[in-house]
């Protein structure tokens, strides 16, 4: 059986077929401990390598997106059946993260289509919310100082004392990169007929992209207020100024830190039904159609 590396190699690739070419059901290898132990910090490197690079608008998605696997799956669902109907998405009682990303279809299918990799993922960051977010902020540090994430047209990184920020060159388009994490954080050599680092077709920014990365105090700020940028009107929140590690300043108005819904109110399970050809299609138990119960 294929192992975790090599089929996270696939990553990100721009097409959704090749977004589907990697099985699910490959992705319950992976940085594995006993239940309640917590994944070291090359663990949580492993297990994060293939977001790190993203822009920090987007981080800022997924983290805490990876914690609603259940509507995840429901989102992704959605999408594809009306990619342009946003009414029957804001209808839904999904987390805001969750309903951010469907305007980002590659992003929200990958994380769909991995959902062991996804569950995981959630789960450490729900349990170490810090770790996750230095480990992400060292793989960005290797790859900085090995001259692999520099300034592009579609992206500027800024470094601002210990952290590394990703943040958009245009105000108000956000671009996915696509990189072989393998190759490019492990040396590896990359099976990839593209470069080992580039950028998909851009995103114009939206009321959607509501999140951004607090870096120092190791959380995730939602909302969505107007801030001058550089000169550029771009849509983000504003994440509280304050002493690095100092206390927390009080949320401003709009602006509040992300934390994970109570646990009961989630759904505990979907189901999904047998593969039947190159796309996986999910169900959630209730809805009408055969399947198999998956716990997410």
């Amino acid at each position: 059986m294929k192992t975790l590396r090599a089929v996270l190699a696939l990553a990100f690739l721009p097409a959704a077929a090749a977004l589907r070419a990697a099985d699910p059901q490959l992705f319950a290898a992976g940085p594995v401990t006993a239940a309640g132990e917590r994944l070291t910090p090359a663990q949580l490197e492993q297990l994060l390598a293939p977001i790190a690079l993203y822009p920090d608008a987007l981080i800022a998605l997924i983290l805490p997106a990876t914690t609603a696997p259940a509507d995840l799956v429901l989102a992704a669902r959605q999408v594809r059946a009306a990619p342009h109907d946003r009414s029957q998405i804001e209808a839904r009682a999904w987390d805001e993260s969750v309903k951010s990303l469907t305007s980002y279809p590659d992003v929200l299918y990958w994380l769909d289509e991995n959902l062991a990799w996804t569950k995981q993922v959630g789960e450490n960051f729900i349990d170490q919310p810090a770790e996750v977010m230095q480990a992400i902020q060292r793989l960005r540090a290797r790859a900085r100082a090995e001259g692999k994430l520099n300034d592009s047209p579609q992206a500027l990184v800024i470094t601002e004392a210990q952290v590394i920020r990703i943040v958009p060159a245009q105000p108000d388009v956000i671009f996915v990169p696509r990189y072989d994490h393998e190759a490019l954080f492990y040396g590896r050599a990359s099976s990839w007929a593209f470069p080992v680092f580039s950028y998909g077709a851009g995103v114009r920014v939206g009321s959607w992209l509501a999140a951004d990365c607090d870096w120092n105090r190791h959380q995730i700020w939602v909302g969505n207020r107007h801030r001058r940028w550089q000169g550029h009107d771009w849509r983000r929140p504003v994440v509280p100024i304050g002493p690095a590690h100092g206390p927390q300043p009080a949320a401003t108005v709009g602006i509040r830190p992300w934390t994970p819904p109570p646990r009961p109110s989630r759904p505990s399970t979907a189901t999904y039904t047998q593969r039947v050809g190159p796309e996986p299609s999910h169900y959630r138990a209730g809805d009408s159609g055969p399947g198999r119960t998956l716990t997410v």
